[in-house]
């Protein structure tokens, strides 16, 4: 439950919201997380780093943008 929560926080923070919309075909990210909500509970070590290597980026954006802006709805 712990890998479906922290994909959950990610996805409601902007920063994390910013990196998700801007992937890179480098790391592959999308697909490993479309394989977490698709079931897989049981990554391979791949999976786990690509995820993890998600939140990491997803820090970094909060400091230093990596991927573009996301314009405000307001």
């Amino acid at each position: 439950m712990n890998q479906y929560a922290r994909i959950i926080r990610a996805f409601y923070d902007r920063s994390g919201f910013e990196v998700f919309m801007n992937p890179s075909s480098f790391l592959k990210i999308p697909e490993s997380i479309g394989r977490l909500v698709g079931g897989d509970a049981e990554p391979g070590l791949l999976d786990r780093f690509r995820r993890d290597a998600f939140h990491f980026i997803c820090r970094v954006q909060r400091i230093v943008p990596i991927a573009p802006s996301i314009p405000s709805l307001r």
